[in-house]
């Protein structure tokens, strides 16, 4: 993609042509015919070797540079398992996962609880293959762990875009639908109720770098203060905004004393933008901590946001990762052991997968009914006796719903588009890939049947 130049490569000159043997001789300038060195038809001068052992040089630079530090600037995109030194850059996310393998068929059932040593195993072994009287397999893995998401993406051929959105995931991201050529892949924020978390994933312990990204929205509410305290605290903000007040934070320069720019000299040099958006942040940080004293636990809603992560392969394989409690997929456990349920009757992957998003949106709609009765509770206790604190209790719960709403949107617009455009989107993935005729038709990842069940 460049070229390399060297400053010792001597300029080539008098080149000459044999017409018998159509060999190319290049002598360096100032040297007579007998030191250029013909071997096998090939001519290569001093000058040419030294360029040819610089390149090799370079080369394999850029392979070490590589394999030491995978997601530096200019890498490929994603986390490949196979990439040389993925293990030792992505080798420390690890945790004990819960990891049940389940085949079914309409007329028999299996389910295998693994831990990470014994998934693996349990991949090398088999390759990945299900037994051939399955007709869909189902992995879900409770906890995200380094060594059983290369393994899966090693066995499965995973895409490494969605090994690196599960393991670099935030927990602001929107929920989407990515489609690949041989899976679908889906990001989904799954929120539930705090008290029916039964054991969250310890993945927040593991990196404490981004240990804040994997937390719910807002941290625990303190117990209610008393008003000598809120007084306390209110007076506080305002001598915070007040200090805010006198200080330009974009140029930096104080208003008040004009002592021109402040400076701290423990720190370092950062740009205007990134100290812009670090005061920003500061300032959000500051008011979230403020407003968190002034909450009430008894109106307040608990929620816990964690990502899930959907795999639909076209063999009829179902992977699910996700940060949520350990008995996430018990009601779907409980289905499949039951014959005569559409879901293990069918033995359709895709219904499992609406099955899954059927269990996200039962979890929001417990946050709702959750909100609507701590609103009814403060509109009867402002109609009864009204209270300053009520009325501020009532516009929290205002802006946390508006919140809840916000986030809950793009899973709607995420099951509207697999409903609406599954199809269109494996053809559009399988022209772009050259693996569709004119005559061939491109089936979808989703059954006719799962499309009527997600609306």
């Amino acid at each position: 993609g460049g070229s390399i130049t060297s400053d010792e490569e001597e300029p080539i000159q008098n080149t000459t042509v044999h017409p018998t043997s159509s060999v190319v001789v290049t002598r360096p300038p100032g040297s007579d015919a007998a030191s250029a060195t013909v071997a096998g038809g090939t001519v290569r001068g001093p000058g040419i070797k030294r360029f040819q052992k610089t390149v090799r040089k370079v080369i394999q630079m850029n392979k070490i540079q590589s394999a030491f530090n995978p997601g530096g600037i200019g890498a490929e995109p994603g986390i490949d398992p196979r990439r040389p030194g993925s293990d030792a850059a992505y080798g420390h996310i690890k945790e004990p996962c819960e990891i049940e393998v389940i085949d079914y068929s309409a007329t028999n059932y299996e389910i295998q609880q693994l831990d990470n040593t014994q998934f693996k195993a349990m991949m090398r072994a088999t390759g990945g293959k299900r037994p051939p009287w399955a007709k869909v397999r189902w992995i879900n893995v409770a906890g995200i762990s380094w060594d059983v998401l290369s393994t899966l993406g090693i066995t499965y051929n995973l895409h490494p875009l969605t090994l690196e959105n599960i393991l670099g995931g935030m927990k602001t991201a929107r929920s989407k639908a990515d489609y690949y050529t041989n899976h679908l892949f889906l990001h989904i924020m799954c929120q539930s109720l705090a008290e029916k978390e039964s054991a969250a994933s310890p993945l927040a312990n593991v990196n404490p770098r981004r240990s804040s990204e994997h937390h719910a929205f807002r941290s625990k509410s303190p117990q209610q203060m008393t008003p000598e305290e809120e007084d306390a605290a209110d007076e506080k903000n305002l001598r915070r905004r007040k200090r805010s007040q006198d200080v330009d934070v974009e140029k930096g320069i104080s208003k008040s004393k004009g002592k021109g720019k402040t400076k701290d000299p423990k720190k370092k040099y950062r740009s205007p933008t990134e100290e812009r958006r670090l005061e920003t942040e500061e300032r959000i940080k500051h008011t979230e901590e403020g407003n968190e004293k002034l909450r009430n636990n008894e109106y307040s809603v608990k929620v816990v946001t964690k990502g899930l992560f959907l795999y639909l392969l076209r063999d009829g394989t179902v992977i699910s990762v996700h940060q949520a409690d350990r008995g996430f997929g018990d009601p779907i456990y409980r289905r499949l052991q039951t014959p005569n349920t559409i879901l293990r009757a069918s033995a359709d992957p895709s219904l499992l997968i609406e099955a899954l998003l059927d269990l996200v949106v039962d979890r929001a709609l417990d946050i709702v009914d959750r909100f609507h009765e701590n609103i009814l509770a403060c509109e009867r206790s402002i109609l009864l006796k009204p209270k300053m604190n009520t009325v501020r209790q009532l516009h929290f719960l205002s802006a946390e719903l508006s919140a809840r709403r916000r986030s809950l949107d793009p899973v709607k617009t995420l099951i509207y588009g697999l409903r609406r455009y599954d199809q269109e989107r494996c053809v559009a993935i399988a022209q772009s890939s050259g693996t569709i005729t004119e005559t061939e038709k491109i089936q979808g990842f989703l059954s006719h049947k799962s499309k009527i069940y997600l609306a």
